[in-house]
């Protein structure tokens, strides 16, 4: 078991020798690669996969169904029982009372809920249907300044 982890120590210890000595080589003594030039297409997908704006927005959505889904939910019963116990003039009585109750809304307002929860659903996706056009359009934007820069630097 010890030497386990004397060999773990001894492998980090030398991959931190090589990465401390490779900062230090001169940039012309690495092999250089040639860049790879980003695409617009490219930009576009790695912008839409890692914005927080779009991942609040997606969140948002999955919270509004989670909620609309509830709000077509049939409220639970309640099961209740009691144990009643009294006494008067030498006599004693008992009884036991269970109790089943099933609220029901015969007023449309579960209706109303569902519709809302459906209306703040929809409103969910298109604020996530706008988040991703902005983010869409700032890529743009950025990438055809750089694109323009670089144009006039050339």
């Amino acid at each position: 078991m010890q030497d386990g982890s004397v060999t773990r120590r001894i492998l980090s210890l030398s991959g931190l020798v090589l990465s401390n000595a490779l900062a230090w080589l001169p940039r012309a003594a690495m092999p250089q690669q040639a860049p790879r030039p980003l695409t617009l297409e490219h930009a576009r997908a790695i912008a839409q996969r890692v914005s927080p704006e779009l991942a609040a927005a997606r969140a948002a959505v999955e919270a509004a169904a989670a909620r609309a889904r509830q709000a077509a939910a049939l409220s639970n019963p309640t099961l209740s029982y009691g144990y009643e116990q009294t006494s008067a003039t030498g006599q004693r009585t008992s009884q036991s009372i269970a109790a089943l109750e099933q609220p029901l809304e015969i007023t449309g307002t579960r209706g109303a809920r569902r519709d809302a929860a459906r209306l703040r659903y929809e409103a969910a996706e298109a604020d996530l249907r706008a988040a991703e056009a902005q983010v869409t359009f700032d890529v743009t934007r950025t990438y055809a300044l750089a694109w323009a820069a670089e144009d006039r630097l050339t």
